[in-house]
């Protein structure tokens, strides 16, 4: 990247939902940064229908919501972007780990069944509403067991949804195990993505120059393709109890705070909302120009 181009860090994103557990019961509209000129919340997961056999999991591409809808309502999220405009509220397909793997036989009918079951979710959220309600999808599967069908399904799914009009923003959730094919699906579909979400918190990081090392590796693999903004690649924290030890939340704040003085880094996200209040961490009000 061209050291004068300037990135200015304008998003943050957190996702919440996927604790059934989650003290909030909405959204916390008390961290909202109304300096950040995008903070979206994810909701965490829509996920799909399974066949189960002797050795493995066949999805069939036919996605619900797993959070609490009384919580997360459309009336609730209406409420929340007509005070806060900087808002958008992402949904988040596949799931965390080994039970949520991506494995379909048939491309062209798991994208009929994830385009049809998430436009009905799409449109009853923004049924009768006169704003937009989801405003984009993200893709997140931990697991994945068939590369070539993974990146056809879901790049289509994503030009599908964007194509009809049904969602204005799409972004991508690598992690070191994955970012083979992340990185495939980025490569043929970059045009219909807008964010990479990668998850720092996957792998040890065990001090502040091994973080930044990785993140401009990563920059290199998925380019932006975007004139507004010259990188795209966001670095994730998980504040996810099943996440400690991987990278220490002092390095990570360090990490982002180099790329912010380096004009590398758009923006973070975090995993997630149902963790980051009960810990105490400060990282849901990092602000943006730390």
């Amino acid at each position: 990247m061209s050291s004068n181009i300037i990135v200015q860090p304008t998003i943050f994103r957190e996702y919440i939902g996927s604790n059934e557990y989650s003290h909030h019961h909405g959204f916390p509209s008390h961290i909202i940064n109304e300096e950040v000129t995008e903070f979206h919340f994810i909701l965490a997961f829509a996920k799909e229908n399974y066949e189960e056999t002797l050795t493995t999991k066949v999805g069939d591409g036919n996605f619900s919501r797993h959070w609490k809808i009384s919580s997360f309502s459309a009336e609730r999220i209406h409420k929340l972007k007509k005070e806060n405009p900087n808002v958008k509220v992402i949904i988040s397909i596949g799931g965390r780990g080994s039970n949520f793997p991506f494995n379909t036989n048939d491309s062209m009918i798991w994208v009929h069944n994830a385009f049809t079951s998430i436009k009905n979710i799409i449109d009853d959220y923004n049924h009768n509403s006169d704003i937009r309600i989801i405003d984009g999808i993200d893709v997140n599967y931990e697991e994945i067991h068939n590369d070539e069908n993974f990146v056809k399904c879901l790049g289509l799914l994503i030009k599908l949804l964007k194509l009809k009009g049904l969602i204005t923003i799409a972004s991508i959730a690598p992690s070191a195990s994955v970012h083979t094919q992340y990185k495939k699906l980025y490569h043929h579909y970059k045009y219909c993505i807008d964010w990479v979400n990668y998850q720092f918190y996957g792998q040890t990081l065990s001090n502040k120059r091994d973080f930044l090392n990785l993140y401009i590796a990563l920059s290199k693999d998925y380019p932006s393709h975007r004139k507004d903004y010259p990188s795209i690649l966001l670095a994730g924290f998980s504040t996810d109890p099943s996440d400690a030890g991987t990278i220490s939340q002092d390095t990570f704040l360090d990490g982002c705070h180099q790329l912010f003085k380096d004009n590398l880094l758009p923006g973070i996200f975090v995993f997630g909302a149902d963790y980051s209040k009960v810990k105490g961490l400060s990282i849901v009000y990092f602000a943006m120009f730390y």
